[in-house]
């Protein structure tokens, strides 16, 4: 999975519709869920079950507030240009500030996805007792982070000057962006996998009814559909 392009690229024809709208309807109802989905999962722990929030809540608590920030820096590129025709747009559009908010994006994306995988991992914790698994989590860990801090690490220093990467007036040197993008999107891949697949013999094991075990590995199942969304950007 790589970050939303913030590149305006030039078409042959001026004939397709302006997808800003779309932009800004996908993200919104993509964190509309999102916000749901954590709201419901807080209001269960802490109202149903009556338990403290737990670290995994707290880490997925601020990969939403960054995710948050994400689509809002996303809904801000669509006025100065994002989704838009260089045919469509007026004389005077501010690239720059178009280019330092897909630049700010980029960090915010790869350490979002990260602390999302994390947050998953410290819940795996909860759930698996046995030393082989918990030593495979921490090695798991230890990948995700590291993937999530290089990579953010990357993307802000992918000129030299920094300041290149908004502006290309400014003399220096950029190593190659999609190459970055692509790695990401492989690296995070293979982790997803290995994160959905990882519970799914031990959920087959436990000692529960046949239609319980098939509805717990089916809910894995519908997450592993991420995986495959990720593959198709």
């Amino acid at each position: 999975m790589a970050p939303t392009t913030g590149a305006i690229t030039q078409r042959n024809s001026h004939t397709e519709a302006s997808l800003s709208e779309e932009v800004i309807a996908i993200v919104t109802v993509f964190q509309f869920f999102a916000s749901l989905a954590l709201a419901l999962r807080l209001w269960t722990r802490l109202r149903i079950q009556r338990l403290r929030l737990g670290a995994d809540d707290w880490v997925i608590l601020v990969a939403w507030a960054l995710d948050l920030a994400l689509g809002t820096i996303i809904g801000f590129q669509t006025r100065y240009g994002l989704g838009k025709h260089i045919a469509d747009l007026p004389p005077d559009i501010d690239f720059i500030t178009s280019n330092i908010l897909f630049y700010a994006h980029q960090p915010i994306y790869y350490i979002s996805v990260s602390l999302t995988k994390v947050s998953i991992i410290v819940f795996y914790f909860k759930l698996f007792p046995q030393e082989s698994y918990r030593a495979f989590l921490w090695v798991m860990m230890v990948i995700v982070i590291l993937t999530g801090v290089a990579t953010a690490v990357a993307g802000v220093f992918q000129c030299n000057p920094i300041a290149r990467a908004w502006d290309a007036s400014i003399p220096g040197t950029c190593f190659n962006q999609p190459a970055l993008f692509f790695a990401n999107a492989a690296l995070n891949i293979v982790e997803d996998l290995i994160l959905y697949i990882l519970p799914i013999q031990i959920l087959w094991n436990m000692n529960l009814p046949l239609k319980q075990r098939i509805a717990l590995i089916g809910i894995f199942v519908v997450g592993g559909l991420t995986i495959i969304a990720g593959i198709g950007e």
